[in-house]
């Protein structure tokens, strides 16, 4: 199979996030875009790797040369080589790298984002494209679920070839398939996933995304000591979740100083109606709850990592059209 791999990744960052924060974690020399062109070009593929910077470490460039990776910085000759592509480029990268290559890209190839932009995104951003003039090509992704050469990472999350929310055809079976037998022949466990739920299972997002759901679960079994009905539970996971998403999209996280961290815990330590729920009221009392009497100024540093939503739009607009900001 000829593949296209487009960004090497920041080779640095990715070994000292691995190296610092990953204690006893073990990592390949080649990590990112690169690893998976590499791991591809073990596994018999002819791959070209495309980076117009092509920033590595000479060891790391040596590995991918002896595994059969050719390297280039011309993006236009990997837009004509591959019947993949994966795209692990830069945030905010995808949508116009895509769109300058349009012309470029072999028939009935597919484009496989990766941790940097949801297949959704890069398919409503190129959605006129990939209506007219190349209804060819496909739309998935190749998800690593975490930095690729690093030994906890082991699957590939491959979008659908439907989008059963937005009713929407991203790619045809046989493109699906393509990319599930390319990441079983370089060694992962290939997942196929909706579209809409790559981001939600393969981002960082993991982390609040698993927290929900045991949360939820939890709930229910505390509504049903209490006798609640089902309707009743939904009704109010739902009011909870959108209330929530709600309030730090009109204003970020700094919307947390609305919450008095006591009256919280007072209100959480009479649904502790079993051990899981005295355990959780006391971890909240002891980590939370002076945190969360701060003024607005000292909870805004709680929020220092998240863009103003007005910007955060006008940044998705700019990348990806007005459609995905709608």
């Amino acid at each position: 199979m000829d593949v296209t791999v487009y960004g090497v990744g920041n080779q640095e960052l990715m070994a000292n996030l691995v190296d610092e924060h990953m204690e006893g974690v073990e990592r390949s020399t080649v990590l990112g875009g690169a690893y998976l062109a590499m791991k591809a070009a073990e596994a018999g593929h002819d791959v070209i790797l495309c980076d117009p910077r092509m920033d590595l470490p000479e060891e790391a460039r040596a590995l991918l040369e002896d595994a059969g990776v050719e390297l280039s910085t011309d993006d236009e000759t990997g837009a004509e080589h591959g019947e993949v592509h994966v795209f692990f480029t830069p945030f905010g990268g995808t949508v116009p790298l895509v769109k300058e290559l349009m012309d470029s890209f072999r028939e009935d190839a597919v484009l496989a984002t990766t941790c940097t932009c949801p297949p959704m995104a890069l398919y409503y951003g190129c959605e006129r494209e990939l209506r007219t003039e190349r209804k060819d090509l496909g739309v998935s992704s190749f998800h690593p679920a975490g930095i690729p050469g690093v030994e906890t990472q082991t699957m590939i999350l491959v979008a659908s070839d439907k989008a059963e929310e937005a009713d929407v055809e991203l790619a045809t079976r046989e493109q699906v398939e393509r990319l599930l037998n390319l990441a079983e022949d370089m060694g992962f466990m290939a997942v196929e996933l909706d579209p809409e739920l790559v981001p939600v299972v393969g981002d960082m997002g993991i982390v609040m995304t698993v927290r929900i759901m045991q949360a939820i679960v939890h709930f229910f079994q505390i509504a049903k000591i209490c006798g609640a009905p089902d309707e009743m539970i939904e009704e109010q996971v739902i009011n909870v979740l959108s209330s929530m998403a709600y309030l730090i999209a009109k204003e970020g996280l700094d919307v947390f100083y609305r919450f008095s961290g006591d009256v919280l815990y007072r209100s959480l330590v009479n649904m502790a109606l079993e051990e899981m729920g005295a355990r959780i009221a006391e971890c909240f009392h002891d980590n939370y709850v002076d945190l969360m009497e701060g003024t607005p100024e000292t909870m805004r540093e709680l929020s220092t990592m998240m863009v103003p939503p007005s910007v955060l739009a006008e940044e998705v607009e700019e990348v990806a059209g007005k459609a995905p900001v709608e």
